[in-house]
């Protein structure tokens, strides 16, 4: 069977969770189809995208690629303008491919002749809702419509999906995890080691995540070190150099880039996992929310017990007391973390279920889901 698979972001360095879920799907379907990747061309001498496959661990995959496209923005009439413009990839595929599956953020209109599966990450809101117009409504629902299957990435999209558009995914798909769950033995030959990955932008809170780390400092706990793991976005390089001034002389470390190697191994050797998005944020406002929380999962599945902010899909993933913590305040982030530091037994425990827990987003759960889905839609 011929797969196209839409990953408009793959080639930017901002990419990130979004990106690695689709082209998770894309690997698995590769191996017993015939798969296309069409994604944006990053212009940077130099650039191979076959170092963005080794990257996040899968083969390589035919590549086409588009020169521009307006994703992503939120004005109503450019969204218009960029949707038409967006039409144009359905000429690719129509007709040439026997599935479309679709990434992208901004309303794609699914090619008529091809069947196709639309991965929400997070739905946009309903042009109708800043321009009521006759136009724009027949385009929200030729958009809902031309897709075979809607999937979203999480209970919490599939709620906002039924909200802003009055319609639910088929299933919900979580991301696929593909990093390999730790071996229980190594569980306390770990490191004193905090880990965030993110990108360093300023609605992952990595600023105030350093905050709460030196508040631990101050507490006693002296003994551990922090290591946040991201991707630079040259929009915030300000931020970056702040979250640079930030961290001096501290036992806080920054690594951009990182392999999917060196992510493996700083999963293995941490004990406990922070993530912040959401921080301040009302819960009126999803989209400033971790829509489900890949990275989460993957320290989970190596043994890192997740301390995370009880907010969008973070509480789909950790059970509060259970297998992690959940956090509303840095206060509690805080204090959740000197507890289980200062408590070995309870630690040990709750790594153990949280690689239990992890178990549930397996490689071989999401490759059961996908043909399923798959089967129903072909």
């Amino acid at each position: 069977m011929k797969i196209a698979v839409f990953i408009p972001c793959l080639s930017r360095k901002s990419a990130g969770g979004a990106e690695t879920y689709l082209l998770g799907i894309a690997d698995m379907l590769s191996k017993t189809n015939d798969v296309t990747v069409f994604t944006l061309r990053n212009f940077t001498p130099g650039f191979n995208i076959n170092k963005i496959y080794s990257k996040y661990g899968v083969d390589s995959i035919k590549t086409k690629y588009l020169y521009y496209l307006p994703v992503g923005l939120r004005h109503p009439y450019i969204r218009i303008l960029s949707c038409f413009w967006l039409s144009c990839i359905a000429k690719f595929i129509d007709g040439k491919y026997d599935l479309f599956v679709n990434d992208n953020k901004t309303m794609l209109i699914a090619p008529h002749k091809t069947k196709s599966i639309h991965v929400i990450h997070f739905p946009e809101e309903p042009l109708t809702k800043t321009m009521n117009t006759v136009l724009t409504r027949k385009f929200d629902a030729k958009y809902l419509k031309s897709y075979s299957v809607l999937l979203p990435n999480s209970e919490f999209t599939n709620y906002w999906l039924k909200k802003f558009w009055g319609v639910q995914g088929t299933r919900v798909l979580n991301p696929i995890i593909n990093i390999s769950e730790i071996d229980t033995a190594m569980i306390d030959k770990k490191d004193n080691l905090i880990l965030a990955v993110d990108r360093l932008v300023p609605d992952k809170k990595i600023i105030e995540m350093i905050q709460a780390f030196k508040e631990l400092l101050n507490l006693g706990i002296r003994n551990y070190t922090f290591l946040i793991i991201g991707n630079e976005d040259a929009k915030y390089s300000s931020y970056k150099e702040e979250i640079e001034h930030a961290i001096e002389n501290y036992p806080i470390n920054v690594m951009i880039g990182a392999s999917n190697e060196e992510l493996c191994h700083y999963y293995e050797k941490a004990k406990i996992f922070w993530h912040a998005k959401g921080l301040g944020v009302d819960e009126s406002k999803p989209y400033e929310m971790e829509h489900f929380g890949m990275t989460t999962v993957e320290a989970m599945a190596n043994g890192c017990v997740p301390i995370v902010i009880d907010k969008g899909g973070q509480r789909e993933i950790v059970d509060h007391g259970v297998d992690g913590f959940r956090w509303n305040t840095l206060e509690e982030l805080v204090t959740y973390t000197k507890n289980i530091i200062l408590a070995p037994k309870m630690l040990h425990d709750l790594q153990i279920a949280a690689v239990d827990k992890s178990k549930i987003y397996s490689k071989k759960q999401f490759a059961e889901k996908i043909s399923t889905v798959i089967k129903e839609v072909i």
